[in-house]
């Protein structure tokens, strides 16, 4: 079990969607390197199994889980094979895009989105991680205890031009876990969300770095803060440093927190 200072995760099973690549990756690797079991649920295989087999090699279970965190049965599905795989599911860490044909989400100015996909972006950023976390609750009241994590962005803190409908999505979650926190508090789980701006290695970072950020404007955006911001920009391990510390034992006396790790990039 977990040691003195709360920080390990032996004995306690972690489930981490969008666990194949960058921040979601950096956090089922690190859960894994603290003693916890994995489950590592993506829709790459070939990734995700990857990452599953880097963790086996440090002595601890590890399955890859296919999934769609846009579809209820999936995310069911993927607490579902985590219990009956790894006995339980202590920590769940939601990170990544949603699948299921989202492919209409753009950063654009409000005035240049069709109205027909503004479900799409609410779905994409906020019904994804409550599907996930209607998924996990059942098992985590059962068992009398849970920690559910998820990455959001400071979008939903601070208003950014061409995120529009992200931030609207992500303030809905925000302040959907300050609510689903205080009516859980009482069955042991906790649920809290690590905020981010700019984070390498991510796919809209990528994106960004070969010229195929949607959204002339947020560009821009990344450009200035790539020249000239006099701060270290977030890496995945920044964000799984805080994603752990939430899903451990250290943090046992926090719920319905948001916290934003961007290095001073803004200060919601």
């Amino acid at each position: 079990m977990p040691s003195s200072n709360g920080l390990e995760m032996e004995g306690r099973v972690a489930l981490v969607a969008g666990g194949s690549k960058g921040i979601g990756r950096a956090t089922a690797l690190r859960l894994g390197r603290m003693g916890a079991d994995v489950a590592v649920a993506a829709r790459s295989e070939d990734l995700g199994e990857a990452v599953a087999e880097e963790i086996r090699g440090m002595g601890r279970r590890a399955v890859y889980l296919n999934n769609d965190v846009s579809v209820v049965e999936s995310a069911q599905e993927m607490v579902k094979r985590t219990v009956d795989e790894l006995g339980r599911v202590d920590a769940l860490v939601v990170s990544g895009a949603a699948g299921g044909g989202q492919s209409g989400v753009k950063a654009l100015p409000f005035i240049d989105i069709d109205p027909h996909l503004y479900a799409d972006y609410l779905h994409s950023q906020l019904i994804t991680r409550l599907n996930m976390i209607g998924a996990a609750l059942p098992a985590m009241r059962e068992q009398g205890y849970g920690k559910i994590v998820l990455i959001s962005s400071d979008a939903g803190r601070v208003p950014t031009t061409s995120e529009s409908l992200f931030g609207v999505a992500n303030a809905g979650l925000q302040f959907g876990i300050k609510a689903i926190a205080r009516e859980v508090a009482r069955f042991g789980v906790r649920i809290n969300a690590v905020s981010i701006t700019v984070t390498k290695d991510t796919g809209t970072w990528e994106g960004y770095k070969v010229g195929d950020t949607p959204g002339e404007l947020l560009m821009k955006v990344f450009k200035r803060i790539e020249e000239k911001t006099p701060l270290r920009l977030n890496e995945p391990e920044d964000v799984a440093a805080a994603a752990c510390f939430f899903a451990s034992s250290a943090s046992d006396q926090i719920t319905g927190a948001t916290v934003s790790v961007n290095g001073g990039l803004c200060f919601p």
